[in-house]
């Protein structure tokens, strides 16, 4: 309940720093996070399990939902297996958390530029290539 409470605190000060939502779903005794998650511009930090299914579910909607309102480098989702509540910040998601809350904003991904070297690198437009994939090739 926790999760949901704290989501909708936000939705009365937008200019909290940050919002950390452990297991959230989206209605634990008719408080709904997901109104909240919509206004909410933040830093957003998700976690749950994925072995629970429903709550796993309930939480990637909430990470869909906040990456919709918040921008994609806003929003860091972590998961475990098989811990929920507590225990998946006990075992998993500790480090995780806590690094965010040194820097909530998500770390820029930089592409692979790796390079063959010319000898291993895979001959262009073979004729077997050509069969099968005539419209990408040309």
């Amino acid at each position: 309940m926790g999760a949901n409470v704290a989501a909708k605190a936000v939705s009365l000060w937008p200019q909290a720093g940050g919002l950390a939502l452990l297991t959230p779903v989206t209605n634990y005794r008719d408080v709904l996070p997901i109104p909240a998650l919509r206004v909410y511009k933040g830093k957003v930090f998700i976690a749950a399990a994925a072995d629970d299914k429903k709550t796993f579910l309930e939480a990637s909607v909430m990470r869909n939902v906040s990456f919709l309102s918040s921008g994609a480098g806003n929003v860091t989702f972590a998961t475990a297996y098989d811990k929920k509540g507590h225990e998946l910040l006990d075992a998993w998601v500790s480090a995780e958390l806590l690094q965010w809350l040194q820097n909530p904003q998500k770390p820029e991904q930089l592409p692979d530029t790796v390079e063959l070297p010319q000898e291993t690198a895979a001959p262009a437009n073979t004729v077997v290539e050509q069969g099968l994939f005539p419209s990408v090739l040309n």
